[in-house]
């Protein structure tokens, strides 16, 4: 559960207009994440592909969703997280767009803390020439700041890096920082209205060959380094992202590699 709030809290990006031109034409999406052959993922879209939920799976057992609603206009209004069993509602996230539907401002609320009605904590984004995310600033309840991210791009739009800033009562210090390897002009199928939603982050999360990322103290000591190499990857006929291998090593502190074998499923609609 944890995981995917914080995708919505750090990452939430755009709500993108329809084209209507492309009404007739069928779209590829994609329905589903497989780890080691276990259901991780599994994602449902409104008639006009726009993502409706993002269901989080494991052991056979879905243990969290993420649904999402919309305004007249198409832009992205409510985001309800809940928590199995029972359906039980944990997070909800009042959305705030601008005319042209980007994202200006969320409102967090707990709904199963002592103040359900009153936000715990409140995000702002900004923008570059391009459109693209370039700053997320998260404040708490008393509007004090948890982080500053910020955000750079290949120029065809895949996510660079991000860094993430903090301060203690003093100027701001950097906290960490990912860096992505995008192969060049590679837009994965079917994963847009992922962009679209939850932000360049998630998208970039696997479509990079390679994640390497880093978290540092006040002092600028570096504390842990992360690395996830991608290889072995396979695509369906239409280009959209059939399988890969994800090697995840801890190179600080050190320790053993894991691998995960990923896999993608898509619909059509």
């Amino acid at each position: 559960m944890k995981q995917i709030v914080f995708f919505l809290f750090v990452l939430l990006f755009v709500s993108c207009k329809k084209d209507k031109d492309n009404d007739s034409k069928k779209t590829i999406l994609l329905s589903e994440i497989n780890r080691n052959g276990d259901l991780n993922v599994v994602l449902k879209y409104t008639q006009d592909n726009k993502l409706m939920r993002y269901e989080g799976h494991s052991g056979g057992t879905m243990n969290a969703y993420l649904d999402f609603s919309y305004d007249e206009k198409g832009h992205i209004e409510t985001i309800s997280s809940f928590e199995m069993p029972g359906n039980v509602p944990a997070i909800k996230i009042l959305v705030d767009c601008d005319a042209e539907g980007r994202m200006t401002s969320v409102a967090n609320y707990d709904l199963k803390g002592p103040t359900p009605n009153s936000p715990y904590g409140r995000t702002k984004y900004s923008y570059n020439a391009s459109g693209w995310i370039n700053n997320i600033v998260q404040r708490d309840k008393d509007d004090k700041l948890i982080s500053s991210i910020n955000l750079t791009y290949f120029p065809d739009g895949n996510l660079k890096e991000t860094q993430e800033f903090k301060e203690n009562g003093g100027p701001l210090w950097l906290a960490g920082k990912k860096i992505y390897s995008v192969p060049g002009e590679f837009n994965s199928v079917g994963t847009q209205p992922l962009r679209d939603i939850l932000g360049p982050e998630i998208v970039a999360s696997f479509i990079s060959q390679s994640i390497q990322s880093y978290s540092y103290d006040q002092n600028g000591v570096l504390k842990s380094h992360q690395s996830i190499i991608m290889s072995g990857r396979e695509f369906n006929e239409d280009g959209s992202l059939k399988k890969q291998v994800q090697t995840h090593t801890s190179i600080k502190p050190v320790e053993a590699p894991k691998v995960n074998n990923a896999s993608f499923e898509y619909i059509m609609q």
